[in-house]
């Protein structure tokens, strides 16, 4: 039984070790030594540490990381509870439709980051000329060059990308509610309002903060392919995030030990979300049980 144990779980095991936990011990050890390429670098503890969180950037950087992470928890819960809702009455073709919600999830970030870099180009995007159209030529949007503009631009992108997984999430979270319910709350009087915020939400409310916590996990730890290729952080930084400033100082400014710094530094942050989100299903596992 052992045996069979250890050849079921060893390649897993194996792999785990090689491309994740490796890789992690590695990174801590790069962090507290010195910061240079050169080989044998001296061990300095935590000075890498202190010299990131004392950085005058670092507030930027925590900032800018915290924007976009919130307004992709918002706006997928948001907009994905209301299409949730629309997707889970009876209409003619609602397996379709429903389908079609899946496709962003399954395009390429780099596909999809190219495709929005064509609409979002100020002189010949697509949607600059509706704009012209609706304006009279009047008016124009700088999408990625210009701050705040840029942030909310990528921010547009992720959430677009990430609203199919709020869509499933939220939909599955509408069907267990039971139905009884809402027939009480009408014979109760209750208003379709009324049955929303008093039915509805309370129904939704593990769902919502599994989803919340997935979501602070996926974009503060990987806020970074959308962002390197249509803004690479600019302008003058305001679209910088830990992540992607973690991969500027190792590939632009060779600065190991600072990339690995913040790399534990979100790590860190994640793992606490990922914490939460673990309690959070152990919770409800009880509750069930």
């Amino acid at each position: 039984m052992n045996r069979h144990l250890v050849l079921f779980l060893g390649p897993c095991v194996a792999a785990l070790m090689a491309f994740f936990i490796v890789p992690v011990w590695q990174t801590f050890v790069m962090s507290v030594h010195a910061d240079t390429m050169a080989p044998n670098p001296a061990y300095v503890g935590l000075a890498n540490y202190i010299a990131v969180a004392s950085d005058r950037n670092f507030v930027r950087l925590m900032t800018t990381s915290v924007l976009y992470t919130a307004g992709n928890v918002i706006f997928v819960w948001l907009i994905g509870l209301g299409i949730a809702l629309l997707l889970n009455r009876n209409f003619v073709g609602r397996g379709l439709v429903r389908a079609a919600f899946i496709v962003p999830w399954a395009t390429p970030y780099v596909a999809a980051s190219l495709i929005f870099s064509l609409m979002f180009n100020y002189d010949v995007g697509i949607l600059n000329y509706l704009l012209g159209l609706l304006s009279y030529g009047q008016l124009r949007i700088d999408y990625l060059t210009s701050c705040p503009n840029a942030l909310i631009s990528l921010t547009g992108i992720s959430v677009w990308k990430l609203l199919p997984l709020g869509i499933v999430m939220m939909l599955t979270g509408l069907q267990s509610i039971p139905e009884t319910q809402y027939e009480a709350a009408r014979v109760d009087g209750a208003t379709g309002l009324q049955r929303f915020w008093f039915v509805t939400l309370p129904g939704l409310r593990s769902t919502t903060i599994t989803l919340t916590l997935l979501m602070m996990i996926w974009c503060f730890g990987r806020s970074f392919t959308a962002i390197y290729l249509l803004t690479g952080g600019g302008p003058a930084g305001c679209s910088e995030t830990l992540v992607l400033k973690s991969y500027l100082q190792m590939f632009q400014l060779f600065k190991p030990a600072t990339a690995a710094t913040l790399g534990v530094g979100v790590l860190l942050i994640s793992l606490v979300f990922a914490i939460a989100y673990i309690m959070v299903l152990a919770v409800g596992s009880r509750k069930n049980g």
